[in-house]
């Protein structure tokens, strides 16, 4: 993992200045107060240099992006680290899709967790197979959610 070559406060401001683009490319504290049912005032501290006891919160940093479209904080932080991100698009026609996805992985994970409890054993095989259908799960449930914040 890469190092993060700034102390905390320069990290913090840097945040909060991806935070107040964020906010910008979704048209202002008003509209985000809308879009996170959250109070301007806030936002405002989160993007506020003279607040540093309020800092951006993660759900909030996610909800915005996912409604502008951008990841402005997220591949901040993620290229301090050396990661590259992309934003999964959904089209609310996505949400049957991604549903019928979920059902389907939960299906998987549920039988092989059901037989590896039937057999009574948990060997390194089937616990990497149980694994990977939970992490199946996940994302199919992940996907669903962002499919429904689209709708």
């Amino acid at each position: 993992m890469a190092e993060i070559p700034m102390d905390t406060t320069e990290l913090q401001l840097a945040i909060k200045e991806r935070f107040r683009l964020l906010v910008v490319a979704n048209k202002g504290p008003t509209a985000c107060e809308k879009i996170l049912g959250f109070p301007q005032s806030h936002i405002s501290e989160a993007m506020s240099r003279n607040r540093l006891d309020r800092m951006p919160r993660a759900d909030h940093i996610s909800l915005l992006e996912a409604a502008c479209g951008q990841l402005i904080v997220t591949s901040f932080m993620a290229d301090l680290q050396g990661y590259d991100v992309e934003l999964r698009e959904h089209k609310s026609g996505d949400m049957g899709s991604a549903l019928a996805k979920m059902l389907k992985e939960m299906g998987e994970a549920a039988s092989c967790a059901a037989e590896a409890v039937g057999n009574g054993t948990m060997d390194d095989v089937t616990r990497q197979r149980n694994l990977k259908e939970l992490t199946e799960l996940r994302d199919a449930v992940e996907s669903l959610i962002t499919a429904v914040r689209a709708a």
